[in-house]
């Protein structure tokens, strides 16, 4: 179905391309086209508004699918860096005994990695509390739109 409405999409853009002034269909019948557009366009945009409903009902799925997975990405990163964090703490902390051999340069120095990194712990429980919620909020559809933009009535030339 959406390759033959490819098709007739690009039929269509090669018709209009090709005619683009209404030369060839006479004033009555451009008139008695004119007349029946509103009952036309009412009876297709039913359908129309369906297939449209259909397509963003199956878009806005893959989407939450999409902000779901990367959410999920991001959560395992943040967990990883806090695992390798907290391993590097537990290495450090056995290797306290070691401070003595440091002068007090690299024994402040060992400190305030320490500092940082607890901080960083901090920080990264409340990204994952928070920053996977957002992604997902970024794939949310917030405003679903369908708007007519023109209605085409093929005609024949030799129906004049």
């Amino acid at each position: 179905a959406d390759e033959a409405d490819r098709k007739a999409l690009d039929l269509l853009e090669q018709v209009l391309t090709e005619s683009p002034s209404l030369e060839g269909v006479s004033a009555t019948v451009q008139t008695k086209l004119l007349s029946v557009v509103p009952s036309v366009f009412a009876s297709l945009w039913r359908h129309i508004r369906d297939e449209a409903d259909a397509l963003a009902h199956d878009a806005e799925r893959r989407l939450v699918h999409r902000g779901a997975e990367e959410s999920e990405a991001l959560r395992n990163i943040l967990n990883a860096q806090r695992a390798a964090i907290v391993a590097e703490i537990e290495r450090r902390v056995g290797a306290t005994q070691l401070l003595i051999q440091f002068d007090k340069r690299e024994a402040d120095q060992f400190k305030k990695e320490k500092e940082h990194m607890d901080n960083r712990l901090v920080s990264i429980q409340l990204e994952i509390e928070r920053e996977p919620q957002q992604i997902e909020a970024l794939y949310k559809v917030t405003l679903r739109r369908l708007e007519p933009v023109g209605l085409v009535f093929l005609w024949p030339e030799t129906r004049g």
